[in-house]
């Protein structure tokens, strides 16, 4: 059941959240559970997870993605932009880290082509070199 009084922010994070997954789909053995947390309610917080509350913009909103044993504070605006970049690349460390191979990797006119997270645009992009580039979410998609 969805708390009606559920930021929206932390709604959207989740969302951007899953979105993101869908590029790891083919990795996901390399990724350990994962847990995301609204920093945004200070009160509901378990004791251990209180220093990491900082104050996000004005319009902003903050989550903590727990990968593992590894945390990493995410703030985010309206958009989610930098909060996919910053899941996506993020979640690739965690992969590299764990496979110890370079990730994604994408074959381009017969180049291997290795991208990375970034914001293009006013949009959550997979770059890479020669201007390869992919909506982050859309990896696999054909």
């Amino acid at each position: 059941m969805k708390r009606t009084d559920e930021p929206v922010g932390f709604s959207n994070a989740k969302s951007a959240l899953d979105l993101v997954l869908a590029d790891f789909v083919p990795v996901r053995q390399w990724l350990p559970p994962l847990e995301l947390v609204d920093l945004n309610r200070p009160n509901e917080l378990p004791p251990n997870l209180g220093a990491w509350i900082a104050s996000p913009e004005p319009g902003e909103a903050q989550v903590l993605l727990i990968v593992g044993d590894n945390r990493r504070r995410i703030e985010f605006g309206p958009d989610l932009v930098r909060a996919k970049v910053s899941f996506a690349d993020y979640l690739q460390d965690e992969v590299i880290d764990r496979s110890g191979r370079p990730w994604p990797e994408v074959v381009v006119n017969g180049q291997t082509v290795v991208l990375t997270p970034r914001a293009e645009g006013g949009q959550a992009m997979w770059m890479g070199q020669d201007g390869v580039a992919r909506p982050v979410g859309e990896l696999w998609a054909e």
